[in-house]
């Protein structure tokens, strides 16, 4: 099953509508966004992802895209390491789209985390 999810102005989540496809679930979230609420919403797996999606997920991919995070931290495995998402702040609607299975595994690429600066030399 989908669910479209819909995140108050507090950052709670509440199940709008359920699906038996995705397809669905998306078009559901976009008409909700099309009416002009202000809350955000998103569609959500009901059931864990796999093992091997896990393992897909690795800590240089975006939880979100899929695309590269660029996080110098997963890059050298310590967390000494200065790296360009440690001076940002991230909303609260963003981070809630991370799959509860997948948060605080892998960095948000910069395009997700809502910021498309530029790498500094080295980083």
């Amino acid at each position: 099953m989908w669910s479209v999810l819909r995140i108050d102005d507090n950052g709670n989540r509440f199940v709008v509508a359920s699906f038996s496809t995705r397809v669905d679930a998306e078009a559901e979230a976009r008409r909700y966004e099309a009416r002009g609420h202000k809350q955000v919403y998103f569609v959500e797996s009901d059931h864990p992802p796999s093992p091997e999606l896990l393992h897909a997920w690795s800590a240089p991919r975006c939880p979100l895209c899929g695309g590269e995070n660029d996080c110098a931290v997963s890059r050298t495995g310590s967390t000494d390491t200065p790296c360009w998402c440690r001076d940002i702040v991230i909303d609260a609607a963003t981070l809630a789209r991370v799959p509860d299975a997948l948060r605080n595994r892998a960095c948000l690429c910069r395009r997700c985390a809502g910021t498309s600066a530029a790498a500094p030399d080295g980083d």
